[in-house]
């Protein structure tokens, strides 16, 4: 893995963990507020995450990531072998088993 790309990942988890963090930690300063709150809020967006976002976007990655990049490159494939490839189902477990290589 390159280097810029684990320097934004570090970037992105400051900012996504200590941006919240940081506006809890100043409002509790200023008067009695409660974690739970921030707890369920922190809990609710993993799952979301988990069972939403990620799976669509690597569903649209390879769907239109395919499509589109086939418009640009040569020897890409077409869409009639994208379409066998997604009845088969492997469209997803491949792109799984790709994100960790």
């Amino acid at each position: 893995m390159r280097t810029s790309t684990l320097f934004a990942f570090a970037i992105s988890l400051l900012i996504q963990v200590g941006a919240p963090l940081t506006a809890v930690l100043v409002a509790r300063r200023r008067g009695p507020i409660r974690w739970l709150p921030f707890v369920y809020g922190a809990l609710t967006y993993t799952v979301f995450q988990l069972l939403t976002w990620l799976p669509l976007s690597v569903y649209l990655d390879v769907v239109l990531g395919e499509r589109l990049m086939g418009a640009y490159v040569k020897g890409a494939r077409t869409d009639t072998a994208l379409g066998e490839r997604l009845t088969r189902g492997l469209v997803l477990r491949d792109a799984a088993a790709a994100r960790f290589r």
